[in-house]
């Protein structure tokens, strides 16, 4: 990754070589980011975790947060070296990174239909697992639906669709700075997220008996 990021330092360099690096490190990324949710949903102790959605949820909210922060860090090169004052500049920018922000905006949009999957799919599971999505709303429903999906998603969404409808286009300072606060809410809610759902897992259930 850290020779992958030093070769777009140099972007009118070694360009062939840059391409066959960044195919070969996708699918290492994508195995970094579902591996945690696949060790999550097997552990069948824990109904919180042990679904489907949750790899699927994992996988979505290593993609967008891993897109967010190289966000925050281009933007910060860019403003250390004065580059965000200069017109010309921001204008190619904000033009070169239109299929990244669409691609994070569906990201964000799939996360939160597999978060009402996951949720269903606990709601109308078996006792054990309505009572863990209970005692884990109890304890941690705030942190998960406020900060995690609040903050992390819906905030960001509304953010872009506000940017589009009041006209971007002619905005372009006003979108860098939309574009640096999404980022910054995507990466403080994936964190609080994977907090409370790893949390959550393992508030205890109480265990109901049949004699």
């Amino acid at each position: 990754g850290f020779i992958y990021a030093y070769l777009w330092s140099h972007p009118d360099e070694n360009v062939a070589l840059r391409r066959k690096l960044g195919w070969a490190l996708a699918p290492l990324t994508l195995i970094v980011g579902a591996y945690h949710g696949m060790l999550l949903s097997t552990l069948v102790a824990h109904p919180l975790w042990n679904t489907g959605p949750t790899v699927i949820a994992a996988l979505l909210s290593f993609m967008s947060s891993g897109i967010a922060v190289v966000m925050l860090v281009h933007l910060i090169r860019m403003k250390l070296r004065g580059r965000l004052d200069q017109d010309e500049h921001v204008s190619k920018f904000l033009n070169d990174i239109i299929m990244v922000r669409n691609v994070l905006g569906s990201l964000l949009v799939l996360q939160i239909g597999t978060f009402a999957l996951w949720w269903l799919d606990l709601k109308l599971g078996g006792l054990h697992a309505q009572q863990a999505l209970e005692a884990a709303t109890r304890s941690y429903g705030s942190l998960f639906w406020g900060l995690g999906i609040g903050v992390g998603l819906v905030l960001p969404i509304l953010l872009g669709l506000w940017a589009i409808s009041f006209g971007e286009a002619n905005h372009r300072h006003l979108q860098i700075r939309i574009i640096a606060c999404t980022s910054a809410f995507i990466v403080v809610g994936a964190f609080f997220f994977r907090l409370a759902l790893v949390l959550g897992g393992q508030v205890p259930v109480a265990t109901t008996s049949i004699f």
